[in-house]
């Protein structure tokens, strides 16, 4: 009894002939995919090394060590800002790709998303600041961290949905490009609204 040898169906066949092909355009794509964000984050690491913020929050710690009880919410408002940040940009270009947004009519969306992050950042700041004050036990820090927070979601709002407009206008793409600028800028902003605001209100 001979034993008939396999053939591949048609479909199999066909898929097993392609494959190679398919292999190598994806290659092409994810090349082709990854050169523009390439400066994005040659950027974004020069901007991490000379962040003029560093040396303000190293310099502070360094002359007031009250504030050192800081450094546990620094990331925290940095972070909630950074993903504020984040939203406000992903919402923007999904309406810029869907062409959602009507020429002349950009600053309806920027306004809303500030709105969105002013809204946002009262609640969580409220939680946040609320936490604080009955960890340490002094409501003005609780203050502190509230009002930094709000403020950095409501810069994010701002810088979120602003950015990605002025990157389209000038013709460089937004979904590639912004987040260099947005995650940069909270993370400032957070850092200087919380230490500045210690400093005012607790020292």
């Amino acid at each position: 009894m001979r034993l008939a040898l396999w053939t591949p169906r048609p479909d199999v066949a066909w898929v097993t002939a392609i494959l190679p092909h398919l292999r190598k355009e994806a290659d092409v794509e994810v090349v082709t995919s990854a050169a523009p964000r390439s400066p994005g984050f040659e950027l974004d690491l020069y901007h991490v090394a000379d962040d003029p913020a560093h040396g303000f929050v190293y310099r502070a710690l360094r002359e007031r060590p009250g504030l050192v009880l800081l450094a546990v919410y620094m990331p925290i408002v940095a972070g909630q800002g950074g993903n504020a940040g984040t939203q406000a940009l992903a919402v923007t270009v999904r309406r810029l790709a869907l062409g959602q947004i009507i020429p002349g009519r950009g600053a309806e969306v920027v306004l809303k998303e500030v709105l969105v992050g002013a809204m946002n950042g009262l609640a969580v700041g409220t939680v946040v600041g609320g936490v604080a004050a009955v960890l340490d036990g002094t409501p003005m820090l609780g203050l502190v961290v509230a009002s930094a927070m709000w403020g950095n979601l409501l810069i994010a709002g701002l810088v979120g949905s602003f950015v990605p407009l002025v990157l389209r206008r000038l013709g460089a793409d937004p979904a590639v490009a912004s987040s260099v600028f947005v995650t940069p800028v909270t993370d400032a902003c957070g850092f200087l609204l919380l230490l500045g605001l210690a400093s005012w209100l607790l020292l």
